[in-house]
């Protein structure tokens, strides 16, 4: 044999002996609770036989038969394995997979619990999951948690009729304030109007639930074209100013932006819908 050759098949040994001690370094850990329903596949193995206790048996990807044991100094740990030679008179053993109690998890500080709710993005309500687009994104104005709020309140109360939600009254959480607002505004005056036809003989509707500032207010509101610019600062602001007052609304923030600030008692509207 050529000393070219003999050069090149050690260096595969070389490879090959590192690659399979890298390999018995790397054993899979599961917890308990994965063995009954353990997919052997995963690791690339197939079951060859099972007692009473369940799988005693495996057969790994590369061929071997690996055993199921466990021993008393090693607590409630139980693994597969198969011999790999010996050690002097001891046998040694590679294990494939290890089952082990679930270990004991100390609670988040205080630090880091508050960091990982700053990172986290609210979450939709229940109700809301059955009628977002799958496609939403996810806005972040501050108003679209109360809104989306609003709008589970009012499909709820839909439900409780025995009534769904119009597919042209649904919005999803990528939908912007004032388009959402419009559709609340929409799905106010249809659960209005399922509240009246469910009504029994006899009841009639609250007195002025549609009458009065609350009603002049949405009607400024639901003008389009009704939003701060350059030009119309001054009487914006006046307007906006005389439907808060004669509804009664005091913002719990002060909001310079005159837009947001509009924004913010439409929010404050919605809420006032008779329930």
């Amino acid at each position: 044999m050529s000393e070219r050759l003999l050069a090149v098949l050690n260096r595969i040994a070389v490879a090959l002996e590192a690659q399979n001690a890298a390999d018995l370094d790397n054993v899979l850990t599961y917890p308990h609770s994965a063995f009954a329903n353990f997919d052997w596949s995963s690791i690339g193995a197939s079951i060859v036989q099972s007692d009473a206790d369940g799988v005693c048996q495996i057969k790994t990807a590369s061929g071997r038969i690996a055993t199921r044991r466990s021993h008393e100094k090693y607590g409630t740990d139980f693994w597969f394995s198969y011999a790999v030679g010996k050690d002097g008179d001891k046998v040694k053993y590679h294990k494939v997979v290890e089952f082990v109690p679930p270990a004991s998890v100390e609670p988040l500080s205080r630090k880091v619990e508050q960091a990982v709710k700053a990172a986290t993005p609210a979450a939709v309500p229940p109700l809301m999951a059955t009628t977002v687009p799958s496609t939403a994104g996810t806005n972040t104005s501050p108003l679209m948690p109360h809104l989306l709020e609003r709008y589970q309140t009012l499909a709820k109360e839909l439900d409780g009729m025995g009534e769904l939600v119009p597919a042209d009254l649904t919005f999803g959480i990528d939908t912007t304030p004032p388009i959402a607002q419009g559709v609340l505004d929409k799905l106010s005056r249809y659960v209005a109007q399922k509240r009246d036809s469910h009504r029994p003989p006899g009841h009639s509707a609250p007195a002025g639930a549609g009458d009065g500032p609350l009603a002049a207010a949405k009607a400024w509101l639901a003008d389009s074209g009704r939003r701060a610019n350059a030009d119309n600062m001054t009487a914006f602001a006046a307007e906006l100013q005389r439907h808060m007052t004669a509804c009664g609304c005091v913002l719990t923030t002060k909001e310079p932006n005159l837009n947001r600030k509009r924004d913010a008692f439409a929010a404050w509207i919605l809420e006032q819908v008779p329930a």
